[in-house]
Order: structure tokens, then sequence, then C-alpha cells
């Protein structure tokens, strides 16, 4: 007998927390925090997928700010380079503190990529692991049929269930 192929169903984590593009940032900061998440979809008003905002777009949405005024919507070209100079864009910016407060009022749409990667829950797990790779996303977000998610695949479930098979 052929052992049954696994599906983003099989490994998803369902349940999924989510937030709103006009959630403050502040408040998005403290829910990963409390749940140990690194990033959450962001959901319209009907609960469709419209964005994804992790750590990393806050932190590159906070070296913007402090260093422009502005933050940078998730942007996932200059990812690298600008994760790799944020210790010193954020020890050269004077008054960060004061700063900091008013980029943690902004809502997440300011940072949230609207780039989303999805898959339906009978997606086979070969399409999520490609999906991962050539996008170079870490979670692989399962929608319904009307784009609401039901799930969420990160890298870490994937690695996770290869080390238990093997």
């Amino acid at each position: 007998m052929t052992p049954k192929a696994l599906v983003a169903r099989d490994l998803m984590t369902p349940d999924v927390v989510t937030v709103s593009a006009e959630t403050p940032i502040r408040d998005y900061v403290g829910l990963i925090r409390l749940k140990g998440f690194s990033g959450l979809p962001v959901v319209d008003g009907d609960g469709k997928v419209v964005g994804m905002v992790s750590h990393s777009d806050v932190l590159r949405g906070l070296v913007a700010f402090l260093a422009s005024g502005a933050p940078a919507p998730g942007d996932h070209t200059t990812r690298r380079r600008v994760g790799s100079r944020l210790v010193d864009h954020l020890a050269a910016i004077e008054g960060t503190s004061v700063r900091m407060s008013e980029y943690l009022a902004l809502p997440v749409r300011a940072v949230m990529s609207e780039e989303v990667t999805s898959c339906a829950a009978d997606s086979p797990l070969a399409a999520v692991c490609e999906a991962m790779a050539h996008k170079r996303v870490h979670r692989i977000v399962v929608v319904d049929d009307k784009d609401r998610p039901i799930g969420i695949v990160s890298a870490m479930d994937v690695v996770g269930r290869i080390g238990k098979s093997g």
C-alpha cells in the first residue's frame, strides 16, 4: 500500500491568529511576543487575507521611520540590505525613544507586505515547500475558498515533520 502524500492540511497550525490592517504596530508586537510567533496574516473586515506582517517588516519599517519619518512597507527586495544595517541605523539616530512611540502607534498596514503566499488545504507538501523556497518566505497561509485563513504552514512545521519521519 502506498503511503498517503502529505498536504498542507496535515502540517498546518489551525486556529490562525490574525490582525487587521488598522491594528497599531504596538499591539501587533505585544501579540507576537505573547504568542511566540514571528509573523501574522493581516485580514480585512470580511476576514479575507490582505497582507502579512512579520517582525522583519516591523524592524525595516522602524529603521525607515527613524531615518526619514515614513515607514517602509514590506518590500522583499530591500529586506537583507536594511536588516544587515539595522543596528548601525538605530545607533546613529537621535531622539529614538520619542519617535519610537510615534512609530508604534502606526497601523500595521504601514509596514505589512501586501504580497501573500497562500495555498489550499489540499495543496501537496512539495508545492508548499516549492512556494516557500521560490518566494523566500517562512510561512504560507492556508485559505478557504473565500481567501479566509484556516491555517498556517511554517518552515518549522515542515522541518519538524521531516524530523519525525526520518
